[in-house]
């Protein structure tokens, strides 16, 4: 097995913080980003892919709704302990029941309880700071937050916030220290797909009963913040400190 060389994850010249989570111990890096929007002029966020809980394979059908479960690229557990993380269910990174996934949050008894009750228009779900799998005191990256990360990028291709693993010898490669990866997805029931070419992060955002909203990095230079996934679906996960 050849495995992705991993030294230039980071942006060497960026000062980053540093954060131990208390439940694993395991040590992230963060950084400090400074959109200056009115409504999140800075935020302290992980710069690499969150990689808590047990690790699972893809053909598994039993699933324990007490632990926060991830599978590893490959199922192979270098891919979650060497930057790409973990790639999350949307009910494991929301902190939900498995069969949330499966309907709307807040409609059945095997998924009472809703991330956002009172919904009505889309854009009603930016701000939301729901913790799921993250470490207490953080909270899954939400979409106004992407976008605000986002307008550091001048080249608006996505490349300024992805790692230079992912996006080569680009000049424009992770000039805020985001690292973004592109770490590819689950596509279950059957395969992992896409690793080198797109990195899907979860949102705190529903779209359908089993369908939800995530944004795509893609090699093509693009990103998007309303990405359409199945719920069921693995996807990676970035971790924002509380405002």
């Amino acid at each position: 097995m050849i495995y992705i060389d991993m030294d230039s994850l980071y942006n060497s010249t960026l000062s980053y913080g540093e954060f131990k989570d208390p439940r694993d111990g395991q040590t992230y890096k963060t950084i400090v980003e400074k959109p200056g929007w009115v409504s999140v002029p800075e935020f302290e966020v992980f710069a690499q892919n969150l990689n808590y809980g047990v690790q699972i394979k893809l053909d598994a059908t039993e699933f324990d709704d007490s632990k926060v479960e991830k599978y590893c690229y490959d199922d192979d557990p270098w891919y979650c302990d060497n930057g790409f993380g973990g790639l999350y269910s949307w009910s494991e990174a929301m902190g939900l029941p498995k069969a949330c996934d499966s309907v709307w949050t807040g409609t059945t008894p095997a998924c009472p309880d809703s991330i956002f009750p009172g919904r009505e228009y889309e854009h009603e779900w930016d701000d939301l700071m729901i913790q799921g799998a993250c470490p207490e005191g953080w909270h899954v990256m939400n979409r106004t937050e992407w976008m605000a990360l986002m307008s550091l990028d001048v080249t608006e291709s996505g490349f300024a916030i992805t790692s230079k693993v992912s996006a080569g010898r680009n000049r424009d490669a992770n000039g805020t220290g985001f690292s973004a990866l592109y770490g590819g997805m689950t596509e279950l029931p059957t395969q992992y797909v896409r690793i080198v070419e797109l990195g899907a992060y979860q949102l705190p955002l529903e779209h359908e009963a089993e369908r939800h909203k995530a944004v795509e990095l893609s090699n093509q230079a693009n990103i998007t913040y309303k990405g359409i996934y199945y719920k069921k679906d693995g996807l990676s996960v970035r971790c924002v400190k509380d405002y």
